[in-house]
């Protein structure tokens, strides 16, 4: 019996250990958000948290355009809405190059026995090379679809104007092909 306890420990241990490798190699964090106290806590791997933030410590963490969107996901987690949340968040921390940091936020409610919610439980990931990489894609479209209508106009413009002299040198070319008779002149 106790053969088979070790062999299952074991195989937790090794469990939990290709979950924090997962984790670390991913760059996602865990994350629970406990109503009762306001306080979020972050956790690296399946070890003690890495951080326990408190809501002003969190808001403090946000980009300002993201502030109201944070304040409303704060406000529906302690109201314990039976809902899951998945959200983008614009930071204030940089990255190692000096850009804003962005996170995904993706948690769910957990509850008791008795199906009331005791906090939430979730991930984030950083998103931020993603976010950029969309944001210039966004500004190449742009760049491109002006390029597009610069070109479309000269060439509506050229077209134009080529073609009004070209007419005219049209109408003079078919005048020499007529009959020109010196007889017609008299």
């Amino acid at each position: 019996m106790s053969r088979i306890v070790e062999q299952r420990l074991k195989d937790i241990q090794d469990y939990v250990a290709n979950l924090n490798y997962s984790l670390k190699i991913s760059e996602v964090r865990l994350i629970n958000y406990y109503p009762k106290t306001h306080e979020l806590e972050i956790s690296k791997d399946l070890g003690e948290p890495e951080y326990l933030l408190t809501q002003i410590r969190c808001m403090s963490l946000i980009h300002p355009e993201d502030k109201p969107k944070v304040r409303l996901l704060l406000m529906r987690m302690d109201r314990k809405t039976n809902t899951s949340i998945a959200q983008r968040l614009h930071t204030i921390l940089k990255d190692k190059e000096g850009r804003d940091v962005y996170l995904y936020l993706n948690m769910m409610p957990i509850k008791d026995k008795e199906g009331n919610i005791t906090h939430y439980f979730g991930i984030f990931r950083n998103e931020t090379e993603m976010t950029y990489t969309e944001l210039k894609l966004k500004e190449e479209t742009k760049k491109a679809l002006e390029e597009e209508q610069l070109k479309n106009t000269f060439l509506l413009n050229m077209s134009h104007e080529l073609r009004t002299p070209l007419n005219a040198v049209i109408g003079f070319a078919e005048l020499f092909n007529t009959d020109h008779a010196v007889d017609h002149l008299c």
